[in-house]
This record gives structure tokens, C-alpha cells and sequence, in this order.
């Protein structure tokens, strides 16, 4: 019968034992480290804190002779205890890339989504490291961004959680681009501008001018004001009709209403191209009228335009083709 009863108490026993076994790495999710994560197969109840976690992105060692005292110290039946056992702790970490806080950033600098015209950089930034267990939460303070101003912009970038937020500073550039044609090679003064010599090209929306040429087709007939550099934007007012009068020109005025259409004659008192608003001298009248070229040797004045006297400098005997000074 005492046989009996001892073989139970041993069952029993080994029933109830916890054996406790090392980890040979531990990630710890929290600024904490606790028991079980040094141990494995602790009794119910026996897990604790026993001291802080690593920092972020850090790991240390807990070697044999620590995990002898720690065991020792809690009541942790550790029969493999050896001074040659080691458990790695890292901290539980998660990296937070630029990937992740484009979408945030589109929306602290009021970028639509769907917009694609606007090429955003960051400059020198790496990823950041945040606690594995903090909230998959990403938000920018401190925003400036001017676009009207400048592409530059900066802000804080605040991850984790409210109580505990990692910041980084941010800064880089949000630039909105558009469609530009420029010049496929240069073209000298005086050259016709072709829709051919034009093409395609993003560049940043604040430095196409104003008057940027849009369609190729605005280009037809003008020739070149000035020499044009290859692969910059054309602008309307580098460009010009050709002359279809020269100065000292003789020229038929006209003057078109709804009810009366009477011609003049006159002289040129600049060169001008198609639709080119140019002075001319009427020496019937001693006036300098202002007038639109509608053809070689065609001008109608321009509604509104006040006639001015040619001035006492001005040669007006009829059939002189001295022009007057003003």
C-alpha cells in the first residue's frame, strides 16, 4: 500500500511540474521585458516584469550566468541551467517608409489623390522606426507649402502613439507639372516657326509662361522675333506674323462700321505683319490714325482709336512721301 502511494505522489508530481526552457530570441512588443519572454513553459501566474525593453532598433543579450540569477530569483525551474545559454532581446519594430507617407503627405499639402501632375520628393529621408505595436497611424504638423510661391514645403511627420509620438522632420518638394511645347531645335530670327519644330515635354508648371504656346497649330504662319532656344517653352509674344508692310509704305486705310465702309489713302508709319496694330499718316487729313494690317498694303483702323494731328515736323504737301515726326 505505501508502494502504492509513493508511486502516486511521484505521478502526480510529474503531472504538475513546470520545466521551464530558454528562448534563443526574444521580440518584445512593449518597453517592457517580462518572464515568459525569457522563458518558456512558465507555472500559471509566474509571469512578470523584470526589467526594460531595448530601445528602438536595439537588441542586447541576457547570457547564462543573468538567466542562472533571474530563474534563482523568480522560482523558475530551469533543469538545462548552463552558463553557456543566451537569449537575443529585440524590441519589436516596425519601419514606416516613404511609400507609407506619400498618401498622408498628398493630403497635409491639399494634393487630390487622383492628381497626377504633381511629382512630390522627399529629401534625405530614411525610413523611421516605430514600435510594432503602436497604431498604424501616420499625421503631419507644422505644414508649409506655398505652391504659388515655391515648390518647397515642409512639415513634421508624427507616428505612433498620441502619448509617446516619434517626429521626424520633413521637408522636400511638391511640383505641379503640365504639358509645354517646346522647340525641337533653335530657330533664328526672321525663321518660320512650324508646328513641326514643335514637341511634347512635362516640365514644372511654374516655369511655363503665361503666354506659352498650347496647340501646334497657333504657330502656323509666324515667324521667329527673336532667336528661340531648343527645348525651351515658345511663347505667343516671341513669335510674329511677317511683315506685309514695311515703314513709308503706301497703304489703303479703311474704315468699316456696320452702316459705312470708306477707304483712304495713306503712308506706313511702322512695319507690320497680319493683325499687327501699326501708326499711319493720312496726308489728306494731316492725321495719324492707328490701324490693324489686314493684307499687303491693307490697313482698317481700329474702332475707338482717336486720330492724332501729325504735328508741325510733318511734311503734308499731297503726293510727299516724307512721313511726319511725332
Amino acid at each position: 500500500m505505501r508502494r502504492a502511494f509513493a508511486l502516486l505522489a511521484c505521478i502526480l508530481a510529474t503531472q504538475s511540474g513546470h520545466a521551464a526552457s530558454v528562448r534563443g530570441m526574444a521580440v518584445v512588443n512593449g518597453t517592457k521585458v517580462h518572464l515568459s519572454d525569457l522563458f518558456r513553459d512558465l507555472a500559471p501566474g509566474q509571469d512578470v516584469e523584470i526589467g526594460d525593453a531595448p530601445a528602438l532598433g536595439k537588441t542586447f543579450v541576457v547570457g547564462g550566468p543573468q538567466l542562472t540569477a533571474i530563474a534563482a530569483q523568480f522560482a523558475v525551474d530551469w533543469p538545462d541551467a548552463s552558463p553557456l545559454a543566451a537569449v537575443t532581446v529585440v524590441r519589436g519594430t516596425r519601419m514606416v517608409d516613404e511609400t507609407a507617407v506619400m498618401p498622408a503627405l498628398r493630403d497635409a499639402l491639399h494634393i487630390p489623390a487622383e492628381a497626377a501632375n504633381v511629382e512630390i520628393a522627399l529629401s534625405g529621408f530614411k525610413p523611421v522606426a516605430v514600435p510594432a505595436e503602436s497604431p498604424d497611424r501616420i499625421r503631419l504638423t507644422q505644414v508649409s507649402y506655398s505652391p504659388q510661391r515655391s515648390d518647397r514645403f515642409t512639415a513634421r511627420l508624427v507616428l505612433g502613439p498620441a502619448d509617446n509620438p516619434v517626429e521626424v522632420p520633413l521637408n522636400g518638394t511638391a511640383a505641379v507639372t503640365q504639358i509645354a511645347l517646346i522647340l525641337r531645335h533653335a530657330i533664328r530670327a526672321g525663321d518660320p516657326v512650324l508646328p513641326d519644330d514643335l514637341q511634347s515635354s512635362v516640365m514644372r508648371a511654374a516655369t511655363i509662361p503665361d503666354d506659352a504656346v498650347r496647340m501646334p497649330g497657333e504657330v502656323e504662319g509666324l515667324i521667329a522675333r527673336t532667336s528661340l532656344a531648343a527645348g525651351a517653352p515658345v511663347q505667343m509674344s516671341q513669335l510674329a506674323h511677317p511683315a506685309l508692310i514695311a515703314r513709308g509704305d503706301p497703304v489703303v486705310i479703311s474704315y468699316v462700321s456696320d452702316a459705312l465702309h470708306v477707304t483712304a489713302s495713306g503712308f506706313a508709319m511702322q512695319a507690320g505683319g497680319h493683325s499687327d496694330i501699326v501708326r499711319v499718316f493720312n496726308p489728306a487729313t494731316n492725321m495719324v490714325l492707328v490701324a490693324r494690317v489686314t493684307d499687303h498694303a491693307q490697313v482698317e483702323i481700329v474702332p475707338g482709336a482717336v486720330p492724332v494731328p501729325a504735328g508741325r515736323h510733318g511734311h503734308t504737301m499731297a503726293g510727299s512721301h516724307t512721313l511726319p515726326m511725332l
